[in-house]
């Protein structure tokens, strides 16, 4: 079993290299359905730990998005968002996790509601009903999504 978590944490470094982040988070979470705590495992000077993988992977998908344009995507954001998540409730006394997790989930809420007011708008200014009436759903649904989001928010502190 040690053997398996320690493979499962290679993949996920050697996933990570070679940019599959997907891939990597995947590799780093699986470490835990070996046994409890597998997550921590890793080899001294060798080899790092799947909660430490999973940061290098939300901290990589934010540095990448801001290349592009020089903020955070929303897709990026929630990658983040949801991998502070899963370490916040691993360890749920790490100060760090928890704050990580309560930022990017504000974030990711902010940048939702702001997309939610896009959609308002774009139904404001549109002639057609039927193109009106999906822009206001979907502001909507936004608008949902963003609630949910900075719920979590609120309770990661």
């Amino acid at each position: 079993m040690r053997y398996e978590v320690l493979c499962r944490a290679g993949i996920g470094w050697a996933k990570f290299h070679a940019g599959d982040l997907d891939g990597a988070e995947r590799a780093f979470r699986s470490m835990e359905e070996v046994f409890p705590g597998g997550m921590e495992w890793q080899l001294e000077g060798r080899l790092k730990s799947g909660v430490i993988g999973l940061q290098y992977v939300a901290d990589k998908a934010l540095r990448e998005s801001a290349e592009t344009g020089g903020v955070f995507e929303l897709g990026a954001l929630a990658r983040a968002a949801r991998i502070y998540a899963v370490l916040h409730a691993y360890r749920p006394g790490d100060a760090d996790f928890a704050n990580n997790c309560g930022f990017f989930h504000r974030e990711w809420g902010v940048g939702s509601v702001f997309k939610a007011r896009e959609y308002r708008a774009m139904a404001e200014g549109s002639l057609d009903p039927a193109v009106r009436e999906l822009d206001l759903a979907l502001a909507a649904q936004e608008c949902a999504r963003a609630t949910q989001i900075l719920t979590a928010c609120r309770d990661a502190y």
